[in-house]
């Protein structure tokens, strides 16, 4: 594989992994908002928003081909482990 041929791929990681932190930075505040009753309102759109956010992250990144997308799933699972972490270090 050439030093070209990494950089979709490479982008596509970066690009999954960003999408991955607004993602659950999203559902945090979500789940929070619905915990302490605050307005539901927003907490919804948080939802939709992530969702969207998701969906039209990935159809962008899926246009560059599919090395593009599986290296944007690995990254979308590193923010997913960085958020667990985040998570479970704040509660202890």
């Amino acid at each position: 594989m050439t030093g070209l041929a990494t950089i979709p791929i490479v982008g596509g990681a970066l690009a999954g992994c960003a999408i991955g932190l607004a993602y659950f930075g999203a559902l945090w505040l979500a789940v929070r908002r619905h915990a302490q009753g605050r307005d539901r309102v927003v907490a919804v759109a948080l939802h939709v928003g992530r969702f969207a956010l998701l969906g039209g992250g990935l159809w962008l990144i899926a246009q560059q081909g599919a090395p593009s997308l599986i290296a944007a799933l690995g990254g979308f699972v590193v923010a997913r482990q960085i958020a667990v972490s985040t998570v479970r270090s704040r509660r202890c």
